[in-house]
């Protein structure tokens, strides 16, 4: 399931069209309106996008909206259930899905929040579904102002506690960005190192080692020139770089990452770890980054097939004169082979 390159191109055009018709068009391509979680038709396991937990969520074929689709969320009656999704940056946001239900069932969208004393709490927007039996689109705009866990996380949860005696239902759900981020991520200026040796993996497995053994990977798995990695065959690869050049320096670290399936037996936040270590081996200290761990688990990947840049920032030490790289496959991602390609390390230039 690889991206449309044909769409994608018409898409792209079509974009510019309207920028050139509208002068209103710029402030709308000032952000992505991509819905951040994808899952939301329920004909997959429910990890993916920005999902971070779900509390008894069932998914059943009793009811569905999905054209060609089979599944949806079941509000089982005198039940409480929720499903959180997060967040990025400040601003405001759109959850929208299909609901069905026989009676009036209420339910709300909870904004979890820090308040003054840093803890969490919510501010619920309630809505109620019309009792018809049939499918309508519900949908309520909500704005991120100070998100809890933070700094630039937080969550929304989609909840409800079915008082009646009677199944609801909810599918094709989606949270959307519709205003701009008034807290985006800070922008820095890259210079391109060439420590990181065959990061494209257009030479096959060349540079990289198996952290099974002390030689060049033996059993080398490849997927259109990406690596394949699954703790049941080949769960970690590593690189020693020659890095006195950054000793004192600030780096990012970026790599492609896709999964080529995501299956309910395996766990959400399960997925591929990248780690630095001030040494020649993994026996050295670990150089943590802005957000202690660079990695990217099934909850937040992108479609199965498709890839998804990670990136993070590493403060190099001073005494700093080999850094060793490993990328490792967490073992309870299961059957689900990952893919990594495009490695890359950038200096950040003051």
């Amino acid at each position: 399931m690889l991206p449309n390159l044909y769409n994608m191109a018409k898409n792209k055009l079509f974009g510019l069209i309207i920028l050139a018709l509208s002068v209103n068009t710029s402030y709308a391509q000032e952000f992505s309106t991509e819905n951040i979680y994808w899952p939301g038709n329920f004909e997959q396991a429910l990890y993916g996008g920005n999902f971070s937990k779900a509390q008894k969520v069932e998914i059943n074929d009793k009811a569905n909206f999905t054209e060609g689709g089979k599944y949806a969320w079941n509000l089982r009656p005198s039940e409480y259930t929720h499903l959180e999704l997060l967040t990025a940056g400040t601003g405001k946001y759109m959850v929208s899905f299909m609901g069905k239900a026989s009676t009036e069932v209420e339910m709300a969208i909870k904004i979890v929040y820090k308040n003054d004393e840093g803890k969490d709490s919510t501010t619920d927007l309630p809505l109620k579904f019309k009792p018809d039996n049939q499918w309508h689109k519900y949908e309520t705009e909500l704005e991120v102002s100070a998100p809890y866990p933070g700094p630039r996380t937080g969550e929304i949860l989609i909840s409800c506690y079915n008082g009646t005696l009677q199944d609801a239902f909810i599918d094709n759900l989606e949270l959307k960005r519709v205003g701009p981020d008034t807290m985006p991520e800070k922008k820095y200026k890259l210079k391109t190192t060439k420590l990181i040796k065959n990061g494209n993996f257009n030479k096959g497995c060349a540079s990289w080692k198996d952290l099974s053994t002390s030689t060049n990977i033996i059993d080398c798995k490849l997927n259109n020139g990406s690596i394949v990695l699954n703790p049941n065959e080949l769960a970690s690869i590593y690189q020693v770089l020659d890095a006195k050049q950054l000793a004192g320096k600030t780096v990012q670290i970026s790599a492609d990452v896709a999964f080529e399936s995501i299956t309910t037996d395996a766990y959400s936040w399960a997925g591929i770890v990248i780690s630095l270590f001030n040494g020649e081996n993994k026996e050295a200290d670990i150089i943590a980054c802005e957000d202690k761990i660079q990695w990217c688990p099934m909850g937040h990947s992108a479609p199965p097939g498709e890839f998804k840049t990670i990136t993070a920032l590493y403060n190099i030490p001073v005494n700093t004169e080999q850094l060793f790289l490993k990328i490792e496959a967490q073992e309870r991602i299961n059957q689900n082979n990952v893919w990594i390609d495009n490695v890359q390390m950038h200096v950040i230039k003051e």
